[in-house]
């Protein structure tokens, strides 16, 4: 089952709700974590049943070996079961998700779990884990808004969620904060991300040749399309969770403005990145080894993040790039060496955009295919004659756009939030050029070009999308579980609905989320 399906909205969902804020006037907490297990381990195992009996013979293993480890009644035995609990885990992620066996049940989001069970072994073994009981623990692991991709989050946390959900009476603004939440991750997922999935499967699968445009295009859109796919994933999790009064964390907060790598890796997939410092990178030496211990450490992390998403070739360049890119960027950092912001978004960016051919790429001929047409500098002459030939048009538009920017340098406009201003200003100049571009043809800007992609009837389409993406990408389109006082709105609730209508629409084109196979 999944989020973006007519079951999980019109009959899951909602049944889920009804049963924990019915057994909620009981103030009976055991009833209240039963019910969302039993809810959990439905939608888990919904689309194959057999997946459940693996899933327990793990929790089942994992909750023996933390009993042992709590126990603490022998120190050099408490230690033995913590290597052997966290090696059984690692093992039992080898054994499904990288040996390939035919005919093996393959458990949903068995990465996500494996590492919410090592940090729970981990954990327990240095006395940080409160109130544990075997219906507790099966909450944590099965809660099934981050069951399948997240976000990471430790025992503790998640336990005190519950318990102060079970406690309080029904809060509403919760409620409502989850319903925007979850539409807006829907609108994320289901409008924007699987839209311009179509470039990136024409790019990336289909077509056997790209020009320098196309491969720029096929890039930037698989860009766009993971952080809006999985950051969407992310959003809708977070507001499922807040339909029950839990709190889960942020996961996003607009990591394509990122000046390094490291504020990159702040910034995406931010529960994945604390996982990693609190249980390798710290547990190795951290930074109280001496620089290179440090740089060796930094490397292994994301060498070892490549090899999480994936045994495929690009996942462990994907990571070994990152991993060389943390390392500079730790150079530079002890060394004081200082770069201009907008070089270093400019060159973080782009450095990820090209880190991403790898990650998306089924094979290195893929990703070389892509990579060649990006760095085929024989298409320059061609796109300055195309430049050259709507110089007016360009000039207009550069002109507008540095007068604006200009305005927002006057301290007098300072008062009226003027960032902001011009931010949407820029954003409808450039949707209202690209829609007159694409829909009135009115300019030839690059016309010749877009009419030799091969990428089907649905390319212009998905491309407005893309283009849009990267436009609330760069309007500082934030997170909103970032904006801690969201208050509940009849505009909140009539773009909720909207969001969610529109969205519903489209659930005959959905695909899955990108993180639901790792």
């Amino acid at each position: 089952m999944s989020f973006n399906s007519y079951e999980f909205l019109i009959f899951f969902l909602p049944i889920s709700l009804i049963g924990y804020y019915g057994l909620h006037k009981l103030n009976n907490k055991k009833s209240l974590v039963f019910w969302l297990c039993l809810a959990s381990l439905f939608f888990y195992g919904a689309n194959n049943p057999k997946v459940i009996l693996i899933f327990f013979l793990s929790i089942i293993t994992n909750y023996i070996f933390t009993k042992v480890i709590l126990s603490k009644n022998n120190t050099s035995l408490t230690k033995s079961f913590l290597i052997l609990g966290i090696t059984l885990n690692i093992l039992f992620l080898c054994f499904f998700k990288y040996f390939n066996f035919k005919n093996i049940v393959f458990p949903l989001g068995i990465s996500f779990i494996t590492f919410q069970q090592i940090s729970l072994l981990y954990d327990s073994y240095k006395g940080n884990v409160n109130d544990f009981s075997f219906l507790n623990y099966l909450f944590y692991i099965t809660f099934f808004p981050k069951v399948i991709s997240g976000p990471l989050v430790n025992y503790n946390s998640l336990t005190e969620e519950l318990d102060k959900s079970s406690k309080s009476e029904v809060n509403y603004a919760s409620i409502s904060k989850g319903i925007f939440l979850f539409s807006i991750g829907l609108f994320k997922k289901v409008i924007i991300a699987d839209t311009i999935a179509l470039i990136v499967t024409n790019g990336f699968d289909l077509s056997s040749n790209l020009n320098f445009l196309e491969g720029w295009i096929t890039a930037l859109s698989y860009t766009l399309q993971i952080y809006f796919d999985f950051s969407g994933y992310s959003d809708m999790a977070i507001g499922i969770a807040a339909l029950f009064n839990i709190n889960l964390p942020m996961n996003f907060n607009t990591p394509y403005k990122s000046r390094s790598i490291k504020e990159f890796w702040q910034r995406w997939h931010i529960t994945l990145g604390t996982f990693f410092t609190r249980y390798l990178y710290i547990p190795l030496g951290g930074n109280r080894k001496g620089q290179a211990r440090t740089y060796l450490n930094l490397f292994i992390i994301f060498l070892i993040s490549g090899i999480w998403h994936g045994t495929g070739l690009g996942f462990i360049i994907w990571g070994i790039l990152h991993g060389i890119a943390r390392v500079i960027n730790q150079i530079f950092i002890d060394k004081k060496i200082h770069v201009n912001k907008y070089l270093s978004i400019f060159i973080t960016f782009n450095f990820v955009n090209i880190a991403w051919v790898f990650f998306r790429a089924t094979d290195l001929k893929s990703a070389f295919k892509v990579l060649k047409a990006m760095f085929d500098f024989s298409f320059i002459p061609e796109i300055l004659t195309l430049f050259k030939d709507n110089f007016k048009v360009i000039t207009t538009i550069l002109i507008i756009a540095v007068l604006l920017v200009t305005l927002s340098k006057i301290n007098k406009l300072n008062k009226i939030n003027n960032k902001l201003i011009i931010k949407i200003s820029l954003s409808i100049l450039i949707i209202l050029f690209g829609a007159d571009f694409f829909i009135n043809g009115n300019f030839n800007f690059l016309k010749d070009a877009l009419a030799n992609l091969d990428f089907g009837s649905d390319f212009v389409m998905a491309l407005k999308i893309a283009i849009i993406g990267f436009i609330l990408i760069c309007v500082d389109f934030k997170n909103i579980i970032s904006t801690e006082d969201f208050n509940p709105t009849f505009v909140n609730l009539v773009l909720a609905s909207l969001l969610t209508f529109i969205s519903t629409l489209n659930f005959d084109k959905v695909s899955d989320f990108i993180y639901k196979s790792f």
